[in-house]
């Protein structure tokens, strides 16, 4: 299958780009850093056939809008996803969220729980403030990546991330692919989102509980969501199912495309369903 076409909607002034494909109940695809709506070309593939696979281009990525604020918060991207459902007319939807992604769509289901049929967690994070370290180490991580992004081209540093995210074994035609996804990633638009990661932290979405059906998916050669970040997340979320894809790094979606797609089939499929 190719990739669907890019399409753009104004959310409250703010230019949001999407692809989708499919039709019926709606499943949201929300990409992590460095993501975007390019990254789920295997997911639409393999699940548009009884889902409208929707994947957006978070604010900053592809021909989305960045915000005006250099250091967004996690709700400033929630309160975008949001209206952008509204705009297309979604009002429940199964939530995928990646990496970054995973922070956002528990954000979305906290503050609109009745709007969530179901939530994945696809190797989410927990963000920066969940963990134990100085706010003056926080901070030097925060700046080593302005450096490193100014240190190398756009080319270069997304083939570095992409080697550094994916296992050790991948092979370059795979790690160029992931890379060509960042390519196009605007460096403003994603030092905002990595700003809002050092402000995040997923524990506070999850206060409260999550009512709807969750699922998380870990990799188990991923060196950025660990296996204990997914065991504090799970321990935050009873009743969660955890399944784990042992041969993936982080970049499930594309390491372990058909594996993915069949554990979130299997998972919507016990939700009834499309709807």
């Amino acid at each position: 299958m190719s990739l669907p076409v890019e399409q753009t909607i104004d959310i409250d002034g703010m230019a949001i780009a999407w692809r989708e494909a499919g039709s019926g109940f709606p499943l949201v695809l929300v990409h992590g850093m460095g993501g975007g709506s390019a990254a789920w070309q295997a997911q639409y593939a393999g699940l548009s056939g009884r889902y409208r696979v929707i994947g957006w281009d978070g604010p900053g990525y592809g021909r989305s809008d960045e915000f005006a604020d250099e250091r967004p918060l996690v709700a400033d991207y929630a309160r975008v996803l949001a209206g952008f459902l509204d705009g297309l007319g979604i009002e429940r939807a199964h939530l995928a969220g990646h990496s970054f992604g995973g922070i956002l769509v528990c954000a979305h289901a906290r503050r609109h729980a009745d709007r969530v049929a179901s939530l994945a967690l696809l190797q989410a994070v927990v963000g920066y403030q969940a963990l134990d370290m100085t706010p003056e180490r926080r901070t030097e991580l925060e700046n080593k990546r302005h450096d490193d992004i100014a240190a190398v081209t756009r080319e270069e540093f997304a083939l570095i991330r992409a080697r550094a995210a994916m296992a050790d074994d991948a092979d370059e035609e795979m790690i160029e692919r992931a890379a060509r996804v960042s390519y196009s990633t605007r460096p403003r638009g994603y030092l905002q989102q990595w700003a809002a990661m050092f402000q995040a932290d997923i524990f506070d979405e999850l206060d409260g509980g999550v009512a709807a059906p969750s699922l998380f998916v870990s990799g188990g050669r991923d060196g950025t969501s660990t296996a204990e970040a997914r065991d504090r997340i799970a321990a935050a979320m009873p009743g969660i199912q955890t399944a784990d894809v042992p041969r993936s790094g982080h970049v499930i979606y594309m390491e372990a495309a058909d594996e993915l797609n069949h554990l979130l089939g299997e998972f919507l499929d016990a939700q009834g369903g499309p709807r």
